[in-house]
């Protein structure tokens, strides 16, 4: 019973009962179909029974008659049955045909023999087959054989040829109880079947329907997951577009706050007095607030959308604190608060960003001293307890109640939002310390009640750190008074007379440069050996005016830019990157400096057009960014940029970093003159040493040739023929040269033959070729002793392998044969045939070339060979390299076998 025929009887009914109704029909059709088809069969066939039983022909023939008349009512019922109008009648109509089957095998019992013949058998088949075949209700099957029986015994006592007093009733009781138990058996079959069946369509019926709720369920599923996707991408859209606004509003904002800041900072390092100066400094005070208040509103908004990557690197968490609260200083003297701070001994290291965690130290403290009346006192501590590090920061301020404690964490509250509140803040900086605090693995703390005062504790995991790196990390302690950092700075940036050294000072976010005495020694910046050049290039170049390119969409921007370059430099400038691009190649600046976010042409954009095209490959690029998260730092210094400077930037720090980008550049051209005229020596020295190294070779040649009169030449020639054939290979060129040299001296080991048999006019013996042969060892153990040629040694060692493995010394084959070596191979054995010899003339080029090409695949590489063939007839020598004419020789014998060049022994008169 499969899926589909569930489908089918659940479509064509309406309830359960109807289903397993019509299905029920469905089996007894076909069961009947089957027992009817079967049943003539057999009937047909057990005619033969009756002739082998039956002594009268004439009973026989009426046996065979009534055979086939059932059969031909058999069929008639079946196709009765199959009509759609009286499908329904299909089990009463099979119950029939058991009847008329019963009752047909009950008449044969009764003509032959009576109540003692075994023709009642068939009563039993058939009660069985139906049982079997068809799924028939208890019902009917115990109707049909109760009919069948009575049937049967009716036929007997009518038609039995033995009168009824004279009947043997032990057979008939047998017969009887035989027909009445299979009668039992089949009906309790019958029964057990039906509910066999009813339970087994009701099972796979509530499988259909829960089949159908899951298949419900999953489209529900499948309709809700759509939908999630759907609304997944319209945030994950919206997110961007978010972003792309963050990214927008940090470039809009911090533009207007550089035009307001960078000029303060210079009127500030200016001469300004008194009450203007008093100005300045209120004015320069909240725009830092300002300043500080975008970079928290974005770095909380950045965070709480999506967690971005952290860079976790060692971060001293005493140096991180101690500069905020210098920061703090004078903040706490104003309001007349005492600012305690105990710095531990040693480093105090966790694994994190520094730039986050100095927003945690700098929120904690400013919210401590907001909070603080005064006379009161903020304590700030950090220490080192167990695995964690601990900063806490207490003070003695109003304190917070435990309703508003729970909510301190939750972004823009604030304890009073009244609008008479009396204290200023947008309620993110505790938020924002909780976000970072939890991106580091830690936990922030707060203990507080009103009245009493508030401690904020930040614990994080420890990062203990070697010796080494303790040293390395430990800040210098400066003299009272003194700032912590000192950096020197060339007189062509801050415009003084001579080099100067500047102090500077940590301020919230930004770094204030103070000139220090101008007679302090200045560290020797040149480099050994070559200071007097170095000095002159340098003086040089700082007596021009250097042509800078500021490229900026904010007209603001360029002029604060151009009035701080220009007194020492040639200021250009352009409003977008394509106008930008232009200008680098009209004015040919020796310094871009360049907005980021701009358009036609983005900062990047900018950078990277410049890095490919090798004319400005090398120019120094300063990009200018509103965003400080760093991000872009990174993406810009990947393309090629040089330098990057966050808006809004210090006058001082600009003209810095403008004054080192502009030394480097002089140093790059000084140092690539230096290395265009030492790679030019450097060429024509290698070339000489090459050429003195050839000569010397060539000359080791020429005396290795004359030791041997039948072969004059030939290794130069073998030189010249192999590299002909690897020119044609498409060898690479070092290995060209490397062929080159081994093809000399790859019969360097006939040095070491004994001149009687090399130069012997006769026949040679088989130990004389044996000695012959160990030129190619000999030659090996001569170049392994010299670092310089111990690389040409595989040459002379294997120059008389074959590719088939029966070469010698060391029978390598195939791939085993170095590739270069393969060549020279080739190249040995055309130079060996087509030149003269004291006892033969040279072979015809066609022909050298026909037994070579024979030799690919047996003695030599298949694919050398095949270049070989390609190219012997553009084979010349020149002039130099022709062979003389073999000199004059004693007469041979003319018997006997030789050693060929191509390495075979052959008969001389062959």
């Amino acid at each position: 019973m499969n899926s589909s025929d569930l489908s089918t009887a659940s479509e064509s009914a309406a309830s359960r009962d109807d289903g397993f109704a019509a299905r029920l029909r469905e089996d007894i059709a076909a069961g009947y179909r089957r027992v009817t088809y079967l049943g003539i069969a057999l009937m047909l066939g057990f005619g033969v029974l009756d002739i082998i039983s039956l002594d009268d022909p004439r009973l026989v023939a009426k046996f065979f008659a009534m055979r086939l008349a059932l059969a031909l009512v058999m069929i008639g019922l079946l196709n009765f049955s199959q009509r759609p109008r009286f499908q329904r009648w299909v089990e009463s109509v099979c119950a029939l045909a058991m009847y008329l089957i019963g009752s047909f095998m009950g008449l044969m019992s009764a003509l032959n023999l009576g109540h003692q013949s075994h023709y009642y058998a068939g009563i039993t088949l058939t009660l069985v087959a139906v049982g079997v075949f068809v799924p028939i209700g208890p019902l009917h099957v115990l109707v049909t054989s109760s009919a069948v029986y009575v049937t049967f015994v009716g036929l007997l006592i009518a038609l039995d040829p033995v009168p009824l007093a004279r009947w043997d009733w032990s057979v008939f009781a047998a017969n009887s109880i035989f027909l009445i138990s299979t009668a039992t058996t089949v009906t309790v079959g019958a029964y057990f079947n039906r509910r066999l069946r009813r339970r087994l369509f009701e099972a796979a019926f509530a499988q259909q329907q829960t089949n159908e709720e899951l298949r419900s369920v999953y489209e529900r599923i499948t309709h809700s997951y759509q939908e999630v996707s759907e609304k997944n991408r319209e945030i994950e859209e919206a997110y961007r577009a978010k972003s792309q606004f963050l990214d927008n509003m940090s470039h809009e904002l911090r533009t207007p706050l550089t035009c307001i800041l960078t000029p303060l900072e210079g009127l500030l390092a200016g001469n300004a007095r008194g009450e203007v100066r008093q100005v300045f400094e209120d004015m320069h005070t909240a725009t830092r607030q300002l300043y500080d208040l975008i970079n928290d509103l974005l770095d909380y908004s950045k965070y709480g959308a999506r967690d971005q990557p952290l860079a976790r690197d060692p971060v001293d968490v005493r140096a991180i604190v101690d500069e905020q609260v210098k920061a703090f200083g004078s903040t706490a003297r104003q309001r007349k608060l005492g600012l305690q701070w105990d710095p531990p001994p040693e480093p105090v290291v966790v694994l994190g960003s520094a730039r986050e965690l100095g927003k945690v130290a700098r929120n904690l403290i400013s919210n401590a001293i907001k909070f603080t009346s005064a006379g009161g006192r903020v304590t700030v501590a950090v220490a080192v307890v167990g695995e964690r590090v601990r900063l806490s920061v207490r003070d003695t301020g109003i304190g917070m109640s435990e309703a508003v404690q729970a909510k301190l964490f939750t972004p823009f509250f604030q304890g009073d939002a009244t609008s008479t509140r009396a204290f200023e803040g947008t309620g993110i900086g505790l938020a924002l310390v909780k976000t970072i605090v939890n991106r580091h693995d830690g936990e922030v703390v707060v203990d507080s009640s009103p009245g009493r005062g508030t401690t904020m504790t930040v614990e994080l995991p420890s990062q203990p750190l070697d010796p080494t790196e303790l040293v390395g990390m430990a800040p210098a302690q400066p003299a009272p008074g003194e700032s912590m950092l000192a950096i020197p700075v060339p007189e062509d940036i801050l415009g003084t007379p001579a080099m100067s050294m500047t102090r500077i000072e940590r301020l919230p976010g930004f770094d204030r440069v103070e000139l220090l005495d101008p007679a302090a020694p200045t560290p020797d910046l040149s480099f050994p050996g070559a200071a007097p050049l170095l000095g002159e290039h340098l003086m040089a170049a700082q007596g021009e005016r250097s042509r800078i390119l500021v490229i900026d969409d904010h007209p603001e921007i360029v002029r604060v830019i151009e009035r701080l370059l220009a007194p020492q430099h040639d200021v250009y400038t352009a409003s977008n990157g394509e106008e930008g691009l232009e200008k680098v190649r009209e004015v040919r600046p020796a310094l871009v400096i360049s907005d980021v976010m701009m358009p036609k042409l983005s900062g990047f954009q900018l950078v990277e057009q410049l890095r490919k095209d090798p004319e400005f490959e090398r120019l120094p690029v300063l990009l200018l960014t509103a965003r400080a998260d760093g991000r872009d730092r990174v993406r810009g210094l990947r393309r090629g940029a040089s330098d990057y400077l966050v808006k809004p930037f210090l006058p001082e720090e600009l003209k810095a970093r403008v004054g080192n980008l502009l030394r480097a550049q002089h140093y790059e051209s000084y140092l690539t003159r230096l290395n265009e005229e030492l790679a030019t020596k450097s060429s024509s020295l290698e070339g000489r040493v090459h050429g003195f190294f050839i000569d010397t070779v060539r000359t080791l040649v020429a005396a290795i040739d004359a030791k041997d009169f039948y072969t004059g030449g030939h290794s130069e020639r073998v030189s010249h023929f192999a590299v002909r054939i690897a020119e044609h290979m498409k060898v690479a060129r070092p290995l060209l040269r490397t062929i080159e040299l081994g093809a000399l001296l790859h019969d360097v080991g006939k040095i070491g033959i004994p001149d009687k048999v090399l130069n012997k006019p006769g026949a040679l013996t088989l130990e004389e070729i044996e000695v012959i042969r160990q030129h190619t060892v000999l030659g090996g153990k001569i170049l392994e002793k010299s670092p310089e040629l111990a690389e040409l040694r595989r040459f002379a060692l294997h120059h008389h392998e074959r590719w088939d493995g029966t070469g010698y010394p060391d029978r390598l084959r195939g791939d085993d044969i170095p590739p270069s070596v393969r060549v020279v191979s080739v190249a040995d054995c055309w130079d060996a045939m087509v030149s003269d010899r004291i006892y033969r003339s040279g072979m015809e080029p066609r022909i050298a070339a026909e037994k070579v090409s024979k030799l690919g695949g047996t003695q030599f590489d298949p694919m050398v060979v095949e270049a070989m063939m390609e190219i012997w007839p553009e084979l010349e020598l020149p002039p130099n390299l022709r062979p003389l004419k073999p000199r004059t020789s004693p007469a041979e014998n003319r018997q006997g076998p030789r050693v060929s060049e191509c390495g075979e022994v052959y008969e001389v008169h062959n």
